[in-house]
């Protein structure tokens, strides 16, 4: 056997060992299932024991591999260990959604050989998805256009198909997904449910929103969205509603909540956010889902809109009965008009709900808004029209964003997206500012945070933290450069000193970043979707010139 044969083949062995390691160490590992890791919405991964700030550098982290994908990736990935994949043996998979209305279940771990295809892609705009012939993704010239034929809306370009981040159950092996399309000149909403293993829907799917559903109030398909993260508790889906496009709100809308049973996708229930010749109270929450508590209430917030307390509910705190959707409760600033009139959203991002904290007020819920308020609610009692209310605790206009971005409105300077908890402190990383954290102290927090030292612009970042229980934290941030690429950043969560950014490692770049992107962790790895592609991130060694995964 000569030289270069035993190097292959020790390379080889080595390789192999690596991997078992690997996928013996990952049967414990924490499965992403939903937005922000959790119902609750908390942002935090406590569960990894691979990536430490130890070992999060340049000197042993860095990209590992990319899957080029049909379309832009505004659905946060999704992630499930030890999956049996149809045909393909068992495998740590990541799920990714697209606008071209495409989903994709990728090997999680590795990109060589048959890996760099998918093990399974599924068009929901094909036959097999229930889609009439010649149904694509939704132009996004649909939405109008100028003299010259150009969009007038590019929120998101060119087509808009797969927004809002799809839920998994784990149990039922099934994949939830919400789909627009056009077919034969008509926009349609689908709700879908597919097999994990497979791409297949299940029996019972898909089912059109709002379908047969008798609807008090329009639905328009074309102007109608689903922004928001589907959310899935007590075998139940929910889907929620905004509008589309900022700028051309002359068209009328609402915003809508409806819920599925998850085992058979028949609707069960549906709530208009305003009534009658009331307008807007969109759910958007740059992305965010909805969330639940354990009792099965669901919360979520909505934008700008008419307001009454009753039946009009725009800038709320919404509580609803999860069976009913019926409104229990709300929160709504006494400057609800002020905030409608320049379109300072209280809903521009999701509701937190914190775990029991001591104090008067156990059971909180955090909102943060594009004004950069921070208010600390009672999720028993949210305090209804607060013009004579007391919320637990209201951090005012500004705590958020220190500057305003050139061109948008003055009150556009707070939180687009959530927050993320960790060891009884709150993370939030506002447009035009750095990275603040605020400790919670007998169920309120101290006011003085403290700060990083960078700056992000428009619109700050979506967080995600990891940890090994209450040690080695690392917050997760794409730091936004739309146009160019983002990089991702990773920095100590005690500390706030940065630990590592894909923009200062030479082959690291990420690629086009999307507007409110999450990056996933887990596993040992962190997933970014973006522009045209998933970037995978990893602790990875150096053989022979080559980098390679340490699993």
């Amino acid at each position: 056997m000569t030289d270069s044969s035993r190097g292959l083949l020790a390379r080889g062995r080595l390789l192999a060992c690596v991997v078992a390691l690997g996928l013996s160490a990952s049967a414990h590992a924490v499965d992403v299932l939903t937005q922000h890791y959790d119902n609750a919405r908390s942002g935090l991964n406590a569960g990894e024991t691979r990536l430490t700030t130890a070992n999060v550098s340049a000197k042993g982290f860095g990209k590992l591999f990319t899957h080029q994908v049909d379309g832009q990736v505004y659905a946060q990935p999704l992630y499930v260990a030890r999956l049996s994949v149809a045909g393909k043996g068992t495998r740590n998979v990541v799920f990714v959604a697209t606008q071209a209305d495409t989903v994709y279940a990728f090997d999680a771990d590795n990109a060589r050989g048959s890996n760099a295809q998918p093990l399974w892609q599924a068009s929901l705009v094909d036959a097999a998805h229930g889609a009439a012939p010649g149904a694509t993704a939704v132009p996004v010239t649909e939405l109008g256009v100028n003299a010259q034929g150009q969009a007038l809306c590019t929120d998101i370009a060119p087509q808009i198909g797969v927004t809002g981040t799809p839920v998994i159950d784990r149990a039922s092996g099934t994949l939830y997904v919400e789909a627009k399309s056009k077919e034969g000149g008509a926009i349609v909403h689908r709700l879908h449910a597919l097999d994990i293993s497979t791409g297949l829907e299940k029996p019972g799917s898909p089912v059109a929103i709002p379908g047969a559903l008798p609807m008090p109030q329009p639905f328009d398909p074309l102007w109608h969205m689903n922004r928001p993260a589907l959310l899935l508790d007590h075998q139940t889906v929910y889907v929620a509603f905004g509008t589309h496009c900022d700028g051309l709100e002359q068209h009328p809308y609402r915003g809508w909540m409806f819920s599925f049973d998850a085992r058979t996708l028949a609707a069960k229930a549906f709530i208009p956010m305003t009534t009658g010749q009331a307008n807007a109270g969109s759910i958007w929450m740059s992305g965010a889902g909805p969330a639940a508590d354990a009792q099965g209430q669901v919360y979520a917030v909505t934008g700008d809109g008419d307001f009454d307390g009753v039946h009009n509910l725009g800038d709320s705190v919404v509580k609803l009965n999860g069976s009913t959707l019926a409104l229990t409760d709300l929160f709504s600033p006494a400057d609800n008009a002020a905030l409608d009139a320049v379109d300072s959203d209280l809903g521009s991002g999701g509701t937190l709900l914190l775990p029991d904290q001591p104090g008067a007020n156990p059971r909180l819920l955090v909102q943060a808004t594009k004004d950069g308020r921070i208010y600390l609610l009672n999720r028993d009692h949210l305090g209804g029209f607060c013009a004579t209310c007391t919320p637990v605790q209201a951090l005012p206009k500004g705590t958020l964003g220190a500057a305003t971005p050139p061109g948008f409105p003055q009150d556009w300077s707070g939180l687009f997206g959530l927050p993320s908890y960790w060891n009884q402190k709150l993370y939030f990383w506002g447009v035009k500012d750095v990275l603040k954290v605020f400790t919670l102290n007998n169920g309120l927090l101290d006011p003085t945070p403290q700060k990083g030292t960078t700056t992000y612009g428009y619109p700050g970042a979506n967080l995600s933290i990891s940890a090994n229980g209450r040690s080695n934290g690392i917050v997760w941030a794409i730091k936004p450069a739309f146009g160019s690429d983002g990089a991702l950043q990773a920095w100590d969560a005690t500390t706030l000193n940065l630990l590592y950014s894909s923009d200062q490692q030479a082959g690291d770049e990420m690629g086009p970043s999307v507007k409110f992107s999450t990056p996933v962790v887990a596993n040992g790895k962190v997933f970014v979707g973006g522009g045209d592609r998933l970037t995978v991130y990893g602790r990875r060694f150096k053989l022979f010139g080559v980098w390679y995964p340490l699993y």
